[in-house]
């Protein structure tokens, strides 16, 4: 079962390109539902709510962003078995500071998915 704060290099849909992906939430432990985002290289246009610095996590070689307007609410159990299959390659977890860096970031960012910051709110309150 996948938690928060695990990373996971995994391609987009229809793209070959490995990005690193953080599950932001615990999945839920009925629906398997969780929150993952990805993080990619700063750009000029980039969502600069939260940009990691190389250090912050080993995958991080030059400034980071983490994009909240990719982020999505998965089902975990797909994601397990991208893993299981290869498609999928496991990376390092996130510092507890890092994953509450992200998880704060998720709701600052104007970019992110209406959709996501509510269920991601829903669940952390769930939670407590």
């Amino acid at each position: 079962m996948l938690k928060a704060g695990q990373t996971i290099l995994l391609p987009k849909p229809g793209q070959a390109t490995l990005h690193l992906w953080v599950v932001v939430l615990v999945p839920d432990s009925v629906t398997h539902e969780t929150v993952i985002v990805n993080l990619t290289s700063q750009k000029t246009h980039s969502d600069n709510t939260v940009v990691l610095q190389p250090g912050e996590h080993p995958f991080v070689q030059h400034p980071t962003v983490v994009f909240f307007a990719d982020a999505r609410i998965v089902d975990a159990k797909h994601i397990t078995a991208a893993m299981q299959a290869d498609t999928g390659q496991p990376h390092q977890d996130c510092s507890a500071a890092l994953l509450l860096k992200i998880q704060q970031g998720l709701f600052a960012s104007a970019m992110t998915p209406q959709k996501v910051k509510f269920f991601t709110d829903s669940q952390l309150k769930a939670k407590k």
